[in-house]
């Protein structure tokens, strides 16, 4: 009977010892979730209010041009017989008009200023709050790169710890193989 008694508590030992390992791995990839998502934040949180503005003025310096390609004067000086102020200025336009096309129309003829701050206005308002730079985006995702692989490799670590002990933990589909055999060599 003894050694009944002592297989059971060997067998209780086991299991306890693995079900302390798997929550150990279970909080390392719970950390990596937290971290991922975290990540995703940082690469979709919004730019700051003066990248915002510069990426308004690129765009309006386009469709600028683009209006100004779309209207070429010189009708009325080849012979005043102009019929039209589509045919002196020999407007291109569809059937239906764009909205870029009336914006890029605006920014021509004088109104730019007027458009350019409304569009930062609505960009500000529509996401509030102050955004990252490019430099300090960069600086916290090799921050939290840096963290998933600390995280993903003491995650091995612990996974092979178990295995050498004689415990199977299974890990993850997602998990990068280079760890793995980095551990591995």
């Amino acid at each position: 009977m003894k050694i009944l008694e002592k297989l059971r508590a060997a067998s209780k030992q086991a299991a306890a010892a693995r079900s302390d390992l798997q929550m150990a791995v279970e909080e390392i990839r719970n950390e990596l979730s937290r971290l991922r998502q975290e990540r995703g934040a940082v690469e979709g949180a919004p730019i700051t209010r003066a990248e915002t503005a510069q990426a308004i003025k690129l765009h309006l310096d386009h469709l600028q041009a683009e209006a100004m390609a779309r209207l070429s004067p010189g009708g009325f000086r080849r012979g005043g017989s102009a019929a039209s102020a589509d045919d002196a200025f020999r407007v291109r336009a569809s059937q239906y008009t764009s909205a870029a096309e009336l914006v890029g129309g605006l920014c021509l003829f004088g109104l730019r200023s007027h458009v350019e701050s409304n569009m930062l206005d609505l960009e500000m308002a529509a996401v509030p709050g102050e955004g990252l730079s490019d430099s300090e985006r960069a600086a916290k995702l090799r921050k939290i790169d840096a963290d998933i692989d600390a995280a993903e490799r003491a995650e091995e670590f612990l996974i092979r710890n178990a295995e050498d002990g004689g415990i199977s933990l299974h890990r993850r589909r997602d998990a990068r193989p280079e760890i793995y055999l980095a551990e591995a060599v």
